[in-house]
C-alpha cells in the first residue's frame, strides 16, 4: 500500500493543469497506479515518460455517456477519483447560445455524476473517496462567467448530497474551490 493510503486512483482532466498537479503528488506519494483521463487521452500518454507503467491514460469525454461507461469498466478497483475535469464559457451570460451552456453543464455537472454514480460499487468495496475540484466561482459568480458559476454551483450542491448519501457506505467526499486567473469574482 502506498504512504498515503491510495492504491489507485482516477485523475479527470489530467492532461495539464491541477489534474496534471494531482498526478504527480498521487505518484509521489507512491501510490501505486493513476488512471490519468482527458478527452483526447494523447494529451496523457507523455506522463508514462518521466512516471512509467505507474500511469496509465484513458480517454474520457464527461460530455458522451459511453465515454464515461467505457472510463468505469476500464478502472476497476479505485481508490479515489478525482473529479477536477471541467471547462468555462467567458463572456456576458445572454451572449452564449443555450447549446453551448448545455455543454458545459453536461461536463461541470451531469458528466461527473454519472462518472460517480459508475464507481461508486468500486470505492464502497475499497472504502473510498471523492475528490470534486469546483470553483471559487461555486460560492459568488465570476464576472462575465455567469454560467460557469451556474454549473460549479450546481456540481458543488450535487456535491453535498452526495456526501450525505454515501456517508453509510464508508465512502468519502471531499469538494475543494479553487480560483483561477480567468475567474473574475
Amino acid at each position: 500500500m502506498s504512504s498515503s493510503g491510495i492504491e489507485t486512483a482516477l485523475v479527470t482532466g489530467a492532461n495539464r493543469g491541477l489534474g496534471l498537479a494531482f498526478v504527480e503528488e498521487l505518484v509521489d506519494r507512491g501510490t501505486d497506479r493513476v488512471f490519468a483521463a482527458a478527452r483526447n487521452v494523447a494529451d496523457c500518454v507523455p506522463l508514462v515518460q518521466p512516471f512509467g507503467a505507474t500511469i496509465q491514460p484513458i480517454p474520457l469525454d464527461l460530455a458522451d455517456p459511453a465515454s464515461i461507461d467505457a472510463a468505469v469498466a476500464l478502472t476497476a478497483d479505485i481508490d479515489l477519483l478525482v473529479s477536477n475535469a471541467g471547462i468555462s464559457l467567458i463572456g456576458p451570460f445572454f451572449d452564449h447560445a443555450e447549446a453551448d451552456l448545455r455543454a458545459m453543464f453536461e461536463v461541470n455537472f451531469w458528466g461527473p455524476q454519472r462518472l460517480v454514480r459508475g464507481l461508486v460499487p468500486q470505492l464502497r468495496k475499497n472504502g473510498g473517496g471523492i475528490l470534486h475540484v469546483l470553483s471559487m466561482a461555486s460560492l459568488l459568480p465570476a464576472l462575465s462567467a455567469e454560467g460557469y458559476s451556474a454549473s460549479k454551483a450546481a456540481a458543488m450542491m450535487a456535491g453535498h448530497g452526495m456526501r450525505h448519501a454515501l456517508r453509510a457506505d464508508g465512502i468519502s467526499v471531499t469538494q475543494i474551490g479553487r480560483a483561477s486567473c480567468r475567474e473574475r469574482v
